[in-house]
């Protein structure tokens, strides 16, 4: 009886669709194969990544500390607990391979979440690594040239000592990018302060943010109070949604703007404050300024220095790179193992996301908890994700073929999703049985 030999082909996909990440590289460092994996770990496609230098992953700090220079250098395996760029633990085996002379002609690393320490301290002759300190950098997590091209702007205006305003959609990321202002400047040991102008009763927003003296108003404590501009001097106030401040309070607030200091409800002297100051707002202030109901003065002062934070679904590439973010965090927080499908993950890419970042996070968070299988596929999507977005930016790059293909693909799984059988979404897109059963098929990958 004769056993079928194993081909190539097929043992790539065996390789491709296992958990555990491998990558192997030659002998000058360069990357000549990693599984898919890497899309979960690191946010890229194995094509995007086979090919590039390990110096090149480096420097943008895909791993740190650095394990595959010292299994090199060693000539023996190396293992030790990594942090990826993205904010993922994990442990990597790096295993040189050396040719009869003993030298290094390629080295292969076994990479997967959290192994724990009873694994690694039982490997046998396996060099622990203790390296560099892991650093949590927290740092913006994208993918695309627009979010690259916020985040070079948001650097060289860290230090600046005028008003930074942030505009964008709600759900973008404006306050988690001010905090990122905030950490990596200067002022990282002092106060970061963050307000939100419409949670607070405008009747109150006055002596919240410039505090008051003994005596101000009924109710007033004995020994007054310290406003949040003071609170904050040598930190950082970030006032969330400034579009939401009375015109009272803006002209309180130019007065802090342009002389770095302010009066105390119900004081005679002004107060010193050397708050760095950023806004953020979903709102055209300018229009706000041409009806009235924002100061025309404060509003040129604060748009000196203006960063733009795109929609979600204006840089399609972060999406799949911030779904991979989330997977690992939630299936980290929640302890349930899960990962998106090739399809669900297109979905992903062709929704509209209205409430940006934060609603990927929260989906993500809801299908972690809620999905019993373990593949989470576009039938446990919720309802919501197929309706047809009419004001969906289309991409003009792309063929009018392929334009008319995803259309028709998010109208199959919206019809699936909705009534769950070939039959009833025949019936109810007036095809033939047929014809639904090939279509959800071909879109879902599911008999």
């Amino acid at each position: 009886m004769s056993t079928k030999k194993l081909q190539y082909k097929e043992f790539i996909n065996a390789i491709d669709n296992l958990y555990d990440e491998i990558n192997i590289w030659d002998d000058n460092y360069n990357l000549i194969y990693i599984n898919n994996v890497c899309e979960r770990h690191y946010g890229f496609s194995k094509d995007e990544m086979i090919g590039k230098n390990y110096h090149e992953f480096i420097r943008d700090d895909y791993w740190t500390p650095k394990l595959l220079p010292q299994a090199y250098a060693l000539k023996k395996p190396v293992v030790g607990t990594q942090k990826t760029h993205m904010g993922n633990t994990i442990t990597s085996i790096v295993i040189p391979i050396l040719d009869e002379n003993g030298n290094v002609k390629m080295a292969v690393s076994s990479v997967r979440e959290e192994i724990n320490d009873i694994y690694v301290n039982n490997l046998m002759n396996v060099e622990t690594c203790q390296g560099e300190d892991s650093i949590e950098k927290g740092d913006i997590i994208y993918k695309s040239k627009s979010m690259e091209n916020v985040v070079n702007l948001c650097n060289k205006l860290i230090e600046v000592q005028a008003p930074v305003i942030i505009l964008g959609e709600s759900g973008v990321g404006k306050s988690f990018l001010a905090r990122y202002m905030h950490r990596m400047s200067g002022r990282k040991d002092q106060p970061f302060i963050t307000v939100n102008c419409g949670a607070i009763p405008r009747e109150l927003m006055e002596s919240e943010l410039f505090g008051y003296e003994e005596g101000a108003f009924t109710g007033a404590k004995k020994a007054g109070k310290a406003g949040l501009f003071l609170t904050a001097s040598e930190g950082t106030l970030l006032l969330d949604d400034i579009s939401e401040l009375s015109y009272e309070v803006q002209s309180k607030l130019l007065q802090v703007v342009q002389e770095k200091e302010f009066l105390p409800v119900g004081g005679t002297k002004a107060v010193k404050t050397n708050a760095k100051l950023i806004v953020t707002t979903n709102r055209d202030l300018k229009k706000l300024v041409e009806v009235g109901q924002f100061r025309e003065d404060l509003y040129y002062r604060l748009s000196v220095f203006e960063i733009k934070i795109p929609p979600l679904r204006e840089r399609p590439d972060d999406i799949g790179f911030l779904s991979n973010y989330f997977m690992n965090k939630m299936v980290k927080n929640y302890g349930i193992e899960h990962r998106l499908s090739k399809e669900t993950k297109e979905i992903f890419k062709n929704y509209a996301w209205k409430g940006n970042i934060r609603e990927l996070s929260h989906i993500i968070e809801r299908l972690v908890v809620t999905t019993e299988d373990f593949e989470i596929t576009p039938k446990h999507l919720p309802n919501t994700m197929f309706e047809i977005n009419a004001d969906y930016n289309v991409d003009e790059s792309k063929t009018f073929d392929s334009l008319v293909n995803a259309y028709k693909k998010q109208v199959i799984l919206n019809a699936y999703n909705q009534f769950k059988t070939s039959r009833k979404v025949a019936n109810h897109l007036g095809i033939s049985q047929s014809k639904a059963a090939r279509l959800i098929k071909e879109f879902t990958n599911e008999e």
